[in-house]
């Protein structure tokens, strides 16, 4: 009979240990914040990419929170957030400065290319799922991807409902912010270079380094924005 108890506990203990990480995935709600791509870097280990920040904030669809988002958001943005609340989800919603309220997570990330990126033909840009398509972000996707990904967890109860008291956690590691693609252009020169070719209709700027041949700056015109990159297949003076 002794033998039997040992043996019921020791069974009991295997059966728990593979049953505790399933309801731990069970009853958390995962909010992805951003997804973390390394960056390029000019000559002198300047950021090309990467360049502007942004602070993103986990919302959750509360009375105190909603509360704090009005005191930051109006509008069509505050309209727009609130009607993704009614959901009964946590949201993520660009905020202008970050929001200090129970359940309420704000981390600032980079917004990895935008319009007023430089040397963009050269850059490249991404798709969807944030892969490079084409340039430097196309030929070295590899070196650049990461999976690291931030996100917030938040507990929820058995009905799916957020459980009152228990502040969310904040996962991932933006240290690949740091690490990357180091290239000959100049940024100095990149942008002198992106001044002159906007004077441009049509046209390209090279500038190599007498002796290396090292590529310091380029640009070409008509260029094209990185969250309209169908647009630009289209366009007149084929941007792409």
């Amino acid at each position: 009979m002794l033998l039997l108890f040992f043996c019921a506990l020791r069974v009991a203990s295997l059966a728990g240990a593979g049953v505790t990480p399933a309801q731990s995935q069970q009853n958390t709600y995962r909010l992805e914040v951003a997804p973390v791509r390394k960056n390029l870097f000019d000559c002198r280990l300047r950021q090309l990419t990467g360049t502007e920040t942004v602070c993103l904030a986990a919302v959750p669809p509360t009375p105190r929170a909603v509360t704090a988002l009005r005191t930051v958001l109006s509008g069509e943005a505050l309209e727009n957030a609130l009607d993704r609340l009614r959901a009964g989800r946590p949201v993520l919603v660009e905020v202008p400065e970050e929001i200090d309220c129970a359940g309420v997570v704000c981390v600032q990330v980079q917004r990895h290319l935008t319009n007023a990126s430089p040397a963009r033909h050269i850059l490249g840009y991404l798709d969807g799922a944030g892969k490079g398509v084409s340039g430097l972000e196309g030929a070295y996707d590899e070196l650049l991807s990461t999976d690291a990904v931030v996100s917030v967890r938040y507990a929820i109860d058995g009905r799916g409902e957020l459980i009152p008291g228990i502040e969310p956690e904040l996962s991932g590691d933006l240290a690949a912010y740091g690490s990357g693609l180091a290239t000959t252009l100049d940024a100095d020169v990149q942008a002198v270079v992106d001044t002159a070719a906007d004077k441009l209709k049509r046209g390209a700027v090279v500038v190599l380094e007498v002796g290396t041949g090292k590529i310091r700056a380029m640009a070409s015109r008509p260029d094209f924005p990185v969250d309209a990159v169908g647009e630009a297949l289209s366009a007149p003076g084929s941007p792409l």
